[in-house]
């Protein structure tokens, strides 16, 4: 019963984190801007393959994609930091020079 408690314990702490670090994520998209501005550009894959692994394992990958819109429209419109420059079908999201 105590190693149970122990095990559910540490799961709770991992979840935690992962929800923390999503948190920052949104507060700070510091990962998304550094490759964006190395790049130039960054289409909704590169996007995807940068943060998806971030997200909680709980999340199917369908949650994960909203939630990595979530932060897109967050960053394009709270934000203003960065802005499509594609289409919308195929879009390339840059910095908004300021």
């Amino acid at each position: 019963m105590i190693a149970a408690l122990s095990n559910l314990h540490c799961l709770c702490n991992s979840l935690t984190m992962r929800h923390l670090l999503l948190l920052l994520l949104r507060e700070n998209p510091a990962q998304l801007l550094d490759f964006i501005r190395e790049f130039g550009s960054a289409n909704r894959n590169d996007i995807d393959d940068l943060l998806m692994d971030k997200l909680s394992d709980v999340l199917t990958d369908k949650q994960k994609r909203y939630r990595v819109g979530n932060i897109i429209m967050g960053m394009a419109r709270r934000d203003k930091t960065i802005r499509n420059q594609g289409l919308d079908r195929k879009p390339q999201w840059v910095l908004i020079g300021k």
